[in-house]
């Protein structure tokens, strides 16, 4: 066996693989007999950390959108709160830094969509291959589905020198719940104070409450900015209690006014920004 080189694929996104290939012992039988054809195989599994987990078996298909006309196509199998199985396909492919897909998920019962953006999909038939995901959207039982985490590719079987022969699974693991409401972001005071040095510098405090929907902490990012331009942040997560940030500036001469900008987010995405104006002492 030769292991598949980064540098000599391409992106290629996928194609609806032959029959109702899916996790378990679908997927596996397919891989198998691809194995036993004679085929590249390279599989690496590893134990399955506890949360939500969706697997995908994927071959290339056209794709008009796509800037080789190939995108990712296949069936999966899927935890709660998605449905347990059903296909899915690459609607979209945009540019960047790291070539991203917009993917619909199909549920084979009828219960809805979900659309997760797949970042770095070009190594999705690369074994160790990785990347992030995030539900953008969905409908039916899954309108308000949330989640985020990271996929890794697991095996690939196929000829390297033909993208479109290539299968692959790519299993995405991360949090996700049936959940559409922001955390709660709050400021309880702000003050500002003018330090003799460095010279036009002030030391701004800070205190805020961000929780989210089920009563519990959230991440936050605090930003104390002039106009469209970033003084100072802070980022981490809160407990219950008021978090207090202190912060240092050095607004631009004859700025008077600060503005403070504090977005809360959960752990499936949800996200909420409140604003407060602080006047800087003369």
């Amino acid at each position: 066996m030769r292991r598949l080189s980064v540098n000599r694929i391409g992106y290629c996104p996928i194609s609806m693989m032959s029959g109702s290939l899916s996790v378990g012992a679908r997927a596996s039988t397919a891989l198998a007999a691809l194995v036993g054809a004679g085929s590249i195989a390279i599989a690496v599994a590893g134990a399955a950390p506890a949360g939500f987990e969706l697997v995908f078996d994927g071959k290339h298909q056209p794709l008009a959108s796509s800037a080789n006309g190939l995108g990712h196509a296949g069936p999966f199998t899927s935890s709660t709160p998605f449905c347990s199985a059903g296909t899915a396909e690459d609607q979209r492919v945009l540019a960047g830094q790291k070539v991203t897909s917009v993917r619909v998920y199909t549920c084979d019962d009828g219960s809805g969509t979900a659309t997760l953006r797949m970042e770095n999909i070009p190594f999705e038939h690369v074994v160790g291959g990785a990347g992030t995901w995030e539900v953008t959207g969905g409908t039916g039982s899954y309108a308000k589905l949330r989640g985020n985490g990271s996929w890794k590719t697991l095996a690939v079987v196929g000829n390297e020198a033909s993208v479109t022969s290539l299968t692959f699974r790519t299993r995405l693991q991360g949090t996700a719940a049936i959940d559409e409401t922001a955390p709660s972001a709050t400021f309880s005071r702000a003050t500002a104070k003018k330090l003799a040095r460095p010279k036009g510098a002030y030391m701004v405090t800070v205190a805020f409450v961000a929780r989210d929907s089920a009563n519990e902490g959230a991440s936050y990012r605090l930003k104390a900015k002039v106009g469209t331009r970033t003084l100072a942040s802070q980022a981490g997560r809160t407990a219950l209690q008021a978090e207090v940030a202190p912060l240092t500036v050095r607004p631009p001469s004859g700025a008077r006014t600060l503005q403070l900008e504090l977005t809360a987010t959960d752990e499936v995405g949800n996200a909420r920004t409140v604003k407060r104006s602080l006047k800087l002492p003369a």
